[in-house]
């Protein structure tokens, strides 16, 4: 299980790809790109969350409280 840095990075790493071949199927590349988007955002939302990057990235337990955090935030 990879941790929440480690989350942020392969999500925009797999974008980063995602972009550069671009060229062939647009379609199915973009709805990659839109999967790893989420993905990137939803990381993104639980290390502002925690704090910490180092932890232990688990969707299903730190992202409903994380989300929640996000909300409450404005």
């Amino acid at each position: 299980m990879p941790t929440i840095e480690g989350q942020v990075r392969a999500a925009s790493e797999a974008i980063e790809r995602n972009i550069s071949m671009i060229t062939a199927d647009r379609g199915f590349l973009s709805k990659n790109v839109l999967q790893y988007l989420r993905d990137l955002v939803e990381a993104m939302i639980v290390w502002a969350h925690t704090g910490d990057p180092t932890q232990r990235f688990t969707y299903k337990t730190q992202f409903d409280l994380a989300r929640d955090f996000a909300k409450a935030a404005g």
